[in-house]
């Protein structure tokens, strides 16, 4: 068999197994209940809620819980406008003040930013400044004093942590600096932002870290 027909053959065979995927995927979709899914989505929040990481490393401002905090936002906004429920917002106005709305403790690294995220969601509902001042200030810091370590990531020297360069600081930090400047319209954000993000896909690239829809080289995460 040459090449050609081979080749003509696997594309075949991919074809029928992406319209199966979809036909599959449609057909689930179509048997999808609305009240199932909530309530699914309920017994997941009200699950970690009661089941907070009590590990000394996973503290109310680390990135673990901030990127619980920002599932419940939205799930806290679905409930209230749905269900006139505002238990989830109550909950996580409990966290940010039992923390006087500080974030972590690290300035540069990105885990201890990330719950700046809610923190800024909450002022957003709320208006308080309180809940968004700690988060201002500690961007605003960093925008003046940006960290000037290398960007080759090495668990063993911690200064290297403080710069985003591994790919879910990404995540955790960046929309921060988003949220703020679309916030203020200050932009010393935005330009942080991009100059920051830049430096760091360029860094990706130089180590050839390829980030696809499928795979996240996990010696860079």
């Amino acid at each position: 068999m040459s090449n050609l027909s081979e080749m003509n053959r696997i594309k075949k065979l991919l074809l029928v197994v992406l319209l199966s995927f979809v036909a599959g995927v449609t057909s689930f979709a179509q048997n999808i209940n609305k009240t199932d899914v909530k309530s699914i989505m309920k017994r997941v929040a009200d699950w970690q809620i009661a089941n907070p990481n009590k590990d000394a490393e996973h503290d109310d401002l680390d990135w673990t819980h901030a990127a619980l905090y920002m599932g419940i936002v939205d799930w806290a906004d679905l409930t209230e406008k749905e269900d006139s429920d505002d238990s989830y917002y109550q909950w996580l106005l409990r966290i940010g003040q039992r923390n006087h709305f500080q974030i972590g403790k690290w300035m540069y690294h990105a885990d201890f930013i990330a719950v700046g995220q809610p923190f800024i969601d909450l002022y957003l509902k709320y208006g308080n400044k309180k809940m968004i001042a700690p988060v201002m200030a500690r961007a605003n810091w960093v925008v003046e004093n940006p960290a000037e370590t290398t960007l080759e990531l090495d668990y063993g020297k911690l200064e290297t942590l403080d710069r985003w360069s591994w790919c879910d600081a990404l995540f955790m930090a960046p929309p921060v600096y988003a949220k703020l400047y679309a916030l203020t319209k200050d932009k010393r954000y935005l330009d942080f932002l991009i100059r920051i993000s830049t430096v760091i896909v360029r860094g990706f690239i130089r180590r050839k870290v390829i980030l696809n829809t499928f795979a996240v080289p996990v010696r860079y995460c």
